[in-house]
């Protein structure tokens, strides 16, 4: 796993409270990064050992360039072998996935699999998290990836603010045409201390306990 903690904006559902986007602190970060695989290796904790999986996690791991992930997958085949199988994945934003050209070079670099956020496809909900993605942007970066032969996931949430069954429900049928790779689903957890806040200033934004257990269920 390699965390990869900068964003462009803090969404209100994350937990990770990532760094605002800045190139000098990213490359500054990403030299002490491939150093700490050296070190790894100098020590011999990769010796006998194959990779089945790399994970780039965030943040948003595509807020830096693909040159710099090709950095490290170079670094990785060049301190471990990797399993014939290997799963090599990003987590990503929408946004930084529009052009198809980025998504090529991602799967020539070494990926195979994408996963992007989309939480839900309920624009008043996006609203309120900080986020916004339509259906057809989601819809464009699947067919793309799947063009190019990358594998692609959607991380999707419950309990979201202002979240109702039939908010959810909407949201599978939209899946359904979109059709990923894979889907996950992550319950809210409120943490992010700006969620707190909106919930202090619209309380009838908290989802009740029941319909969340009716969501998941």
């Amino acid at each position: 796993y390699f965390h990869l903690p900068f964003c462009f904006s803090e969404c209100l559902f994350c937990n990770s409270f990532p760094l605002k986007v800045d190139k000098q602190i990213q490359q500054e970060y990403l030299r002490h990064l491939l150093e700490e695989v050296d070190l790894f290796a100098k020590y011999g904790f990769f010796e006998g050992k194959k990779v089945k999986c790399v994970y780039f996690g965030g943040g948003t791991p595509t807020s830096f360039p693909n040159s710099d992930l090709k950095l490290i997958i170079d670094k990785i085949k060049s301190s471990i072998d990797l399993s014939e199988n290997c799963n090599i994945t990003s987590e990503a934003h929408p946004l930084t996935l529009s052009s198809e050209k980025r998504i090529e070079e991602l799967a020539e670099i070494g990926l195979n699999r994408i996963s992007i956020g989309c939480q839900t496809f309920d624009p008043e909900i996006l609203v309120h998290c900080n986020r916004s993605n339509t259906p057809a942007q989601i819809q464009q970066i699947v067919t793309t990836a799947q063009k190019h032969g990358l594998a692609i996931n959607i991380d999707m949430m419950t309990g979201l603010p202002g979240q109702t069954i039939a908010s959810v429900r909407k949201d599978l049928e939209i899946l359904e045409e979109i059709r990923p790779n894979a889907v996950e689903y992550i319950r809210h957890e409120i943490v992010n201390p700006l969620v707190v806040e909106l919930y202090k200033a619209r309380p009838d934004l908290i989802v009740e306990d029941d319909t969340l257990f009716e969501m998941v269920f």
